[in-house]
C-alpha cells in the first residue's frame, strides 16, 4: 500500500524543483551577457555584483508566479537595448565627447521605457512597472557601468519617465458594448 503522505511530500518536491528549474532558465541569458561585460569593463567587480544581483532577482522573480516571469522578462528585454549602447559608448571612449553619450543614454533610455511601458499596459499596480524598472536599470547598468554618473542618471530618468508615459497612454482597447446599435 502507498503511503499517501509520503507520495504527496514528493509530489510537492518535485513540483517545486520543476519550477526551480523554469526560473533558473533565465541564466542563460544573464550569465552570457554578464561575462561579457565583466571582459569588456574596467571594473569587473562591480560588474560581477551586478550580474550576481541580476540573476538571484530574475530567478526568485520567475519562480515566485507568471506574473513575476512577465516582469523580468519585460525587464530583460527592456535592459537590452540601453546594455548595448552603453558597451558601444564605453568602448568607442576618447572618439564619444560627453554630450554624444548623454545622447546616446538618453535615446536609448527612452526607447527601453517606452517599450517597457507598452508591454505593461493593462497591468495591475505600480509594483509591475517598478520591478521592471529595476530589472532594466540592472540589466542596462551591466554594459553602462564605466560610463559617468550623469549619463547613468539620464538613463534610469529616461526609462522611467518613458516607461510611465507609454504605459498611461497605451490603454487595452476597449471591448465594444454589444448593446449599441
Amino acid at each position: 500500500m502507498v503511503d499517501r503522505e509520503h507520495l504527496l511530500t514528493r509530489t510537492r518536491r518535485a513540483y517545486e524543483l520543476g519550477r526551480w528549474h523554469m526560473a533558473a532558465r533565465v541564466l542563460a541569458i544573464i550569465v552570457p551577457i554578464a561575462v561579457v561585460c565583466i571582459a569588456l569593463t574596467e571594473r569587473p567587480l562591480v560588474c560581477i555584483g551586478l550580474a550576481v544581483l541580476l540573476g538571484a532577482a530574475a530567478v526568485v522573480l520567475r519562480w515566485r508566479d507568471r506574473r513575476g516571469v512577465r516582469v523580468t522578462n519585460v525587464g530583460l528585454t527592456a535592459g537590452l537595448l540601453p546594455l548595448a549602447a552603453g558597451i558601444a559608448v564605453s568602448q568607442l571612449g576618447s572618439m564619444s565627447s560627453p554630450a554624444v553619450c548623454m545622447g546616446i543614454c538618453i535615446a536609448s533610455g527612452l526607447l527601453a521605457g517606452a517599450w517597457a511601458g507598452y508591454m505593461l499596459r493593462g497591468s495591475r499596480g505600480a509594483l509591475d512597472w517598478l520591478t521592471v524598472g529595476a530589472v532594466a536599470t540592472v540589466t542596462a547598468l551591466l554594459g553602462c557601468i564605466d560610463l559617468d554618473r550623469s549619463s547613468l542618471v539620464a538613463l534610469m530618468i529616461a526609462l522611467f519617465a518613458s516607461g510611465v508615459v507609454a504605459s498611461l497612454l497605451a490603454k487595452r482597447p476597449s471591448v465594444p458594448d454589444s448593446t449599441t446599435p
